[in-house]
């Protein structure tokens, strides 16, 4: 018999115990990194539905009045940076910078039933080409082609309550525009329908040749 083995038959080797200590140190590590993860989603940035976005007045160099505002938040006359469609964020900038599109124009439509896709393209178009206030003097300035898209419901958002248009003016060549392309409206009751057929007659009329994309 060994020395070990006398020693474990006489007694002398105590058995061993488990010591807590292991598990208390991962039972904490779990309750810390449970509370930081339940902190994110619940209490930390990002997490509140009522999310601050910061509207600056005065944006100075940058330009930039309000990021990442959603579109049902946008107003006629915002110019929009990062503009990707009608549907995701953007940020509202001063319209001296440049900037993607400008939305010169958001109605809605005044009908109870669908009327069917090319009437409400139609409807669109027309409300974009009669209603929208052009600023003729900063369209002459540009030196470049410009677009008026049309954004407007399908027949499954109109089903869900949707009759929004907006009336987006954007670069042809899909690059960054500048300048205030809204006019203030000033004079229109003196000009009546004459002012609207010159406009109209324009080779430089951003209305002609307005895309669909809806």
């Amino acid at each position: 018999m060994s020395r070990r083995e006398r020693r474990e038959a006489s007694g002398d080797i105590p058995a061993q115990r488990l010591t807590p200590l292991p598990f208390l140190i991962v039972g904490a590590a779990l309750l810390i990194v449970t509370g930081i993860t339940l902190w994110w989603f619940f209490i930390g940035p990002g997490s509140g539905e009522d999310v601050s976005r910061e509207w600056v007045e005065d944006p100075g160099p940058g330009g930039v009045h309000a990021r990442e505002v959603p579109p049902e938040d946008w107003e006629s006359g915002f110019c929009l940076k990062n503009f990707e469609d009608e549907q995701s964020p953007a940020d509202v900038i001063d319209c001296a910078g440049e900037y993607d599109a400008q939305l010169l124009l958001r109605t809605q439509l005044e009908a109870d039933s669908y009327p069917g896709a090319e009437d409400v393209a139609a409807q669109a178009a027309r409300v974009c080409e009669d209603e929208v206030e052009i600023n003729q003097e900063a369209v002459d300035e540009a030196d470049y082609d410009l677009a008026l898209n049309q954004w407007y419901p399908t027949e499954s958002t109109w089903e869900q309550g949707d009759r929004q248009v907006d009336c987006m003016l954007v670069r042809a060549d899909e690059n960054s525009l500048s300048g205030d392309f809204l006019g203030d409206g000033e004079g229109s009751e003196d000009d009546g329908d004459s002012g609207t057929d010159e406009n109209s007659e324009d080779d430089d009329d951003p209305s002609e040749g307005a895309d669909d994309d809806q």
